[in-house]
């Protein structure tokens, strides 16, 4: 089955984390914060196609009169589900003409960004998951 647009899909991921959930509240905690952290690429990708462009993108006018606002992205996970996200830091005003420009433009990069780092998404994921079998065979 295809990934719908914007998604890196990882078979059975959300099906691991429910699991988790049942038998242990840390090892699930633990799988949110590793989906966290494969999610990094992704923001620092779509920061950098803001501010300097990159991936067939310019960069995005009137980034420069508020540095270290627009770029900004935050990272996060849920437990139960299985899924990372990303999204801008900040709260765009999408009321205006303006503020509904901005998300588009920054909606395109950080499809670009996913589809860019979607390998090392994944292999950060499934490091992840090969050091869990390991530490289990180790334990059992």
């Amino acid at each position: 089955m295809a990934s719908p647009v914007g998604q890196v899909r990882i078979k059975g991921l959300k099906e691991l984390g429910r699991a988790f959930q049942r038998m242990d509240k840390a090892l699930a905690k633990e799988m949110a914060d590793e989906l966290k952290q494969a999610g990094e690429p992704v923001a620092e990708r779509t920061s950098q196609y803001i501010t300097s462009g990159g991936g067939g993108f310019p960069a995005m006018r009137g980034v420069a009169a508020r540095p270290g606002h627009w770029e900004n992205m935050r990272v996060g996970a849920s437990r139960s589900l299985g899924k990372a996200w990303v999204a801008p830091a900040w709260n765009s005003n999408k009321g205006t003409l303006q503020g509904q420009i901005l998300a588009v433009q920054i909606r395109f990069r950080m499809e670009g960004a996913l589809e860019d780092e979607s390998d090392a998404v994944q292999e950060l994921v499934d490091k992840w998951l090969g050091q869990l079998g390991r530490e289990w065979s180790r334990a059992a």
